[in-house]
């Protein structure tokens, strides 16, 4: 009974083997949450995946204080400084290369890189910093912006009206 025990915990541990891991990155007002569907999916197929809070959102975002203050203020809550006004594109892109490394250093011989909404804007920079560690790059609804343009301009462009 020991060596049948011991058979089917080895070939479990083969048959969860992960090739591929995606490093699912969410859009803007969004958290990991975004993912949940999809995950217990491609853990289903054979993959492993990464989701995670980009800072400033979900589990790191920062709300004002006069935010939870009964009856809301409207006037100081306009006033108020966001805190998560100091996360820079560059922090949300420092977090995502280090969930693909996470998902590298896991066993993975290919990382592919799924971003969502305004969570484009991300998987671009990161793609540009670490080509030679992704199979590929995927935008799902997404954006995708020219050179040298910011998400605002599209945003505000007549054709997105």
């Amino acid at each position: 009974m020991t060596n049948s025990a011991n058979t089917k915990k080895a070939n479990t541990k083969k048959a969860n083997t992960k090739k591929t891991a995606f490093v699912l990155v969410h859009g803007a007002w969004h958290d990991h949450h975004t993912w949940d569907a999809l995950v217990p999916e491609l853990d289903r197929r054979g993959h492993s995946s990464i989701t995670l809070d980009l800072p400033g959102a979900g589990a790191n975002a920062a709300w004002p204080t006069s935010f939870h203050q009964r009856p809301l203020d409207a006037a100081a809550f306009a006033l108020e400084p966001s805190p998560n006004a100091g996360v820079t594109q560059e922090s949300r892109t420092s977090a995502v290369i280090d969930a693909v490394t996470r998902a590298a250093e896991d066993g993975s011989t290919r990382v592919v890189l799924v971003g969502h909404s305004l969570g484009g804007l991300t998987v671009s920079h990161v793609a540009e910093a670490i080509p030679e560690q992704l199979a590929a790059v995927v935008y799902l609804t997404a954006f995708l912006l020219p050179n040298g343009m910011v998400a605002g301009q599209m945003i505000g462009h007549e054709l997105m009206a």
